[in-house]
């Protein structure tokens, strides 16, 4: 709990006004439920209603219920909850002050149910979570399940725990806190006030992909080394925050070259332990919201005797990226490509790839997390230097196919004209002052969102575009121009007061890619600038003199570790500099004949 309405300690008058506040944000013009049998405040500590500390908290119940006609659900938690009803994800959320209604008619089954909820406490402080079941059977007497001592609970999920006829060994009963509405802090309401969930499948952590990124997430991409290549060409970055500017979103890449999910990479002169310590450092540093966890490449090499060390591993780095409190995107690496010729084939290899990406995806499932796979990510195209280490063009192709599991829009720009009958439409682009005539066309044009450079002006992670060289078409995502019902003739196509090139009409008709060499070098700027803000953090989280400053010669050199901090400013002015060149740019586009028909 962050923040409540009054001290949680008040006393006498400031108890009532604290009660009356509470009542004041759960009684919103809404009819109260039956009272039946009151859920209780629960936790796994019995002083959560006073202190708790900060992490997650398993529970769960078994139940039998006969044929249904209906059930609903009400649930709250202090500070966050995921409801998953028979290891399906079904709803979550994160205002204590809250009660969410569910429909859990569809989610039910007859026979044995199990409910299973992943609670979170942000900090030091109370928690609890209260939860109520009403079941109506299509004979017989309502079914009600409440949170009390019935529920299990653990710190320490193993697999299989949100499903059903799991034995739960080391789990012990919830510690009772009191009655709903009956103890503080969360105040003394007489009656269980339901408020509606509007989208109950809007979990944070959905499987296949299901996954929304929010306002300020602090995007972590941890793995081995098809992630820490992209600190040089990332272009899911690039497409992922071009395409939503208005939310706030910074990455931070953690990629090691040859990592596992036990940090083998990152132990430097250290064992396996100290390796895995240093990942778990390198995510506290980056202190995320997200995190895409894209491992498994690595240890399939060792085939079916390294499933369960590789299983045992990511649920070891799972329960300890879990107590951050980020949502947990699990990446399944794609397969390798057939090599140049000499080389050993992949096929034996793809196979155990396969093996282990089944793995990891009922990983995701049993944990609630999203799980996307770029397995079979664009199919029969060579995107790989030597079949394993993706070109530029194949981060780029990757990057929109993870993108794009990730629920992030595809933009496409266009222009659709005609002048005779005088018809528009416009896709990715707002227009404006549009004036339609036979032998011209104006407007001001608004992007929405940043086009992207595209791969093929990248090369060892620069963009090789010259001062003063106009971008080629395929330098850019363009936007398509179509105008019909032109004179004939030729015309010329200017944009924010420059020409930057000449079509027919016939080709106008047909279609053509507008260049904009302002975007292009707007759009360039960005990317470096991401480049440089990602090479800032590279050497924030990994110092190549670390040697000298926190390790076995640190006696040397050690004084100077406290400028590593100092990247951090460096980082956010590059942030900031990113931000400032996602600004939609307005210009004037204006298509005149230059040469019409006859003359």
């Amino acid at each position: 709990m962050l923040t409540r309405p009054v001290p949680r300690n008040s006393a006498g008058a400031s108890l009532v006004l604290r009660n009356f506040l509470y009542a004041w944000l759960v009684l919103v013009s809404i009819s109260s439920t039956a009272r039946g049998i009151e859920p209780q405040w629960i936790w796994n500590d019995p002083a959560a209603g006073t202190k708790a500390a900060a992490g997650k908290v398993y529970f769960r119940r078994e139940f039998e219920l006969p044929k249904l006609k209906s059930a609903s659900a009400i649930i709250t938690a202090d500070n966050r909850f995921q409801l998953i009803v028979n290891g399906t994800s079904v709803a979550s959320g994160d205002s204590w002050n809250q009660l969410n209604q569910v429909d859990l008619t569809k989610h039910l089954q007859v026979g044995v149910n199990v409910v299973a909820i992943e609670a979170g406490n942000d900090g030091a402080d109370p928690a609890g979570l209260v939860f109520k079941l009403t079941a109506t059977p299509e004979s017989g007497a309502p079914v009600e399940i409440v949170s009390d001592a019935g529920f299990s609970c653990t710190d320490r999920p193993s697999r299989g725990w949100a499903a059903p006829k799991f034995e739960a060994p080391g789990w012990k009963p919830a510690a009772v806190l009191g009655g709903f509405g009956k103890i503080a802090p969360w105040g003394a309401v007489s009656a269980i006030v339901p408020v509606t969930a509007e989208a109950p499948a809007k979990a944070a952590h959905r499987e296949e992909g299901h996954f929304q990124f929010r306002d300020g997430d602090r995007v972590v991409l941890l793995g081995g080394t098809f992630i820490e290549r992209m600190q040089t060409c990332d272009f899911f970055e690039a497409i992922v925050t071009t395409a939503l500017p208005h939310l706030n979103l910074k990455f931070r890449n953690l990629g090691w070259s040859g990592d596992t999910v036990w940090g083998d990479s990152r132990g430097v002169f250290g064992s396996r332990s100290d390796g895995f310590k240093r990942l778990l450092g390198d995510v506290k540093i980056a202190n995320p919201t997200v995190i895409l966890v894209a491992y498994g490449e690595n240890e399939a090499y060792e085939g079916a005797a390294g499933l369960s060390d590789f299983e045992a591993g990511l649920e070891t780095l799972l329960s300890e990226l879990e107590k951050t409190g980020a949502r947990i995107v699990l990446v399944a690496p794609r397969k390798h490509e057939v090599p140049p010729s000499g080389a050993p084939s992949p096929e034996n290899y793809n196979a155990d790839l396969v093996t282990y990406a089944a793995a990891m995806q009922a990983i995701a499932r049993e944990r609630g997390a999203a799980y996307v796979s770029l397995l079979d990510a664009n199919p029969g195209e060579k995107l790989t230097e030597n079949g394993l280490h993706f070109t530029f063009a194949g981060q780029l192709a990757i990057g929109r196919s993870l993108a794009k599991q990730l629920g992030v829009p595809v933009v496409d720009r266009s222009i659709e004209i005609s002048a005779t009958p005088r018809t528009l439409h416009a896709q990715g682009l707002s227009l404006s002052e549009v004036q339609i005539a036979p032998e011209k066309v104006a407007m001001k044009v608004t992007e929405r969102t940043l086009p992207l450079v595209a791969a093929s002006t990248w090369r060892s992670g620069i963009v090789t575009a010259e001062p003063g060289v106009d971008p080629k078409p395929e330098e850019l995502t363009p936007t398509m121009l179509t105008i019909k019902g032109l004179a004939a003739g030729r015309y010329r196509v200017t944009l924010g007061g420059k020409e930057t090139s000449q079509f027919s009409a016939d080709e106008l008709s047909r279609g053509v890619k507008l260049v904009d060499p302002d975007t292009f070098a707007q759009s360039y700027g960005m990317l470096a600038t991401m480049r440089q803000k990602n090479e800032l953090f590279f050497h924030r989280h990994r110092p190549q003199n670390e040697t000298y400053l926190f390790l076995f010669r640190k006696h040397e050199q050690g004084n100077n570790a406290v400028e590593i901090p100092q990247f951090d400013p460096l980082i956010e002015e590059s942030e900031a500099a990113i931000r400032s060149q996602l600004v939609p740019r307005t210009r004037d586009l204006v298509i005149e004949a230059i040469s019409p028909a006859g003359k």
